[in-house]
């Protein structure tokens, strides 16, 4: 399963479905008998399966091909601040079933370990594991994908643990550690915006700031894994103190902590009912209400964004740039004008051309690129680019 020559076939079926083999064939620029050969071994795999007859061209009509959607499947374990979420998903990161459960705050790791692995085998025993790919884990934090180790997670004060071994261990099948903004942008990359572009950005805005970066069809982690850090990127150096050790980081003025926290300062201030934390429901009903203080709030969210993709854009020239998380929630507020102040402080007329769009992939995007991760590691386990 390690041919690139497959790698680009199954990409061209993912992106393309249902597609011909002359269709892939000219997208991939690989010879008419290579194609069918590999796509011969991908439904000898399990993993493609002929579906309809397309539109005659001359000659015979073509026999589409399509993932399997019926055989395979992977687990996603998505940890976020405060919740996991298990989801399984068939090859296409269709999801067909998830549950959520609570994380507590002091847990130690070996709390924090068990309670993931119990949850997650009491989830799997109402599926036959035979057909089980792999188990795909996002996490936040600073994340070493290649020894499969959670270096750092602010959220849970977790140092240096090896949660990949941990759940091959203990379920026996293949499993994937990544940080959670990469796996949002790998999401992205197989069924969301990126599908269509070579190089492109992603900044993840929920409580804090992530972001994710592919060139040439790659997921760039960098020599240290940092890559991509957007909301670590300096804008005020007399700023907030951030989690990272720094001042004014992006996500410092940016990330939902900061909007709820400036948020609830001034309503106190005002002798107003502060907003429950995180409560984003509430938020958006606040703006829609036309409260003044959350109008003035997206208001400097969306200039500290913008100013965040203008360094994005002067210093990598990206093709897209995806906003996700749960700002996407706020896309009619916000998305105009991001817009509107990128391209005021933009340099090139290219820069100020570059698309920006707001994910579309909704709430799961973390746990569809999480069980998608499992199907590109299997197909190309050293995909990942380390030299950049």
């Amino acid at each position: 399963m390690k041919s690139t020559n497959k790698v680009a076939v199954l990409e061209q079926i993912f992106i393309g479905e249902p597609v011909s083999r002359a269709q892939i064939a000219k997208v991939t620029k690989l010879t008419p008998p290579t194609v069918s050969s590999m796509v011969k071994e991908l439904i000898d795999d399990g993993l493609v399966i002929e579906t309809t007859t397309g539109e005659s061209i001359g000659g015979r009509k073509p026999i589409l091909l399509s993932l399997n959607p019926y055989k395979f499947f992977s687990i996603g374990v998505h940890i976020a601040p405060n919740y996991f979420k298990l989801t399984q998903a068939n090859l296409r990161g269709v999801i067909l079933a998830e549950e959520t459960h609570e994380l507590f705050a002091g847990m130690n790791k070996d709390a924090f370990t068990e309670l993931l692995l119990e949850k997650t085998e009491m989830f799997m025993q109402q599926f036959d594991c035979k057909d089980l790919l792999g188990i795909g884990i996002a996490a936040h934090g600073i994340i070493d994908n290649k020894q499969g180790n959670v270096i750092f997670s602010p959220y849970y004060q977790l140092h240096d643990v090896a949660l990949q071994q941990e759940f091959e261990a203990r379920f026996d099948v293949p499993s994937y550690l990544e940080n959670d903004s990469r796996v949002m942008t790998w999401a992205e990359f197989w069924s969301g915006a990126g599908r269509y572009c070579d190089s492109f950005a992603t900044i993840k805005v929920d409580q804090g700031i992530g972001g994710g970066l592919v060139i040439n069809r790659q997921l760039i982690h960098g020599n240290s894994s940092v890559a991509g850090e957007f909301g670590h990127m300096t804008l005020d150096i007399h700023g907030e103190p951030c989690r990272c050790g720094n001042r004014g980081c992006l996500e410092t003025l940016a990330g939902f902590r900061a909007v709820f926290k400036r948020i609830n300062e001034r309503l106190t201030a005002s002798g107003l009912e502060p907003l429950p934390k995180y409560d984003y429901a509430r938020l958006q009903a606040e703006y829609e209400a036309g409260n003044e203080i959350v109008h003035d709030e997206f208001d400097k969210l969306a200039t500290y964004l913008s100013i965040g993709i203008v360094n994005i854009l002067h210093a990598i020239g990206s093709d897209l740039i995806v906003i996700g998380g749960q700002i996407s929630r706020f896309e009619p507020m916000l998305l105009p004008l991001i817009r509107e102040r990128v391209a005021a402080r933009a340099i090139t007329l290219e820069e100020r051309a570059v698309p920006i769009v707001f994910s579309q992939l909704g709430d799961d995007v973390v746990s569809i690129g999480a069980n998608i991760l499992v199907l590109r590691h299997i197909l190309e386990p050293d995909y990942m680019n380390h030299s950049d």
